[in-house]
């Protein structure tokens, strides 16, 4: 279904664009967490469209049931 097609592609580039940011922040070190680089403005987005997008537990609950 549509839906189930929908929760998987949100769920799964909500959670990379996470895990990049996040290695990005890494990599610049303590300076990844100012305000001066782009970084860190882009891992809050990112981290944003985990909570706003509908929340992944509601992806990931949509996601099981429809492969119960």
């Amino acid at each position: 279904s549509i839906q189930y097609e929908s929760s998987v592609a949100k769920l799964f580039a909500s959670q990379v664009a996470v895990e990049v940011t996040r290695m990005a922040m890494q990599i610049h070190g303590s300076y990844g967490t100012m305000k001066t680089l782009p970084v860190e403005r882009l891992y809050r987005d990112a981290k944003m469209t985990e909570i706003y997008v509908g929340i992944s537990e509601v992806h990931r609950s949509i996601i099981a049931s429809h492969l119960i």
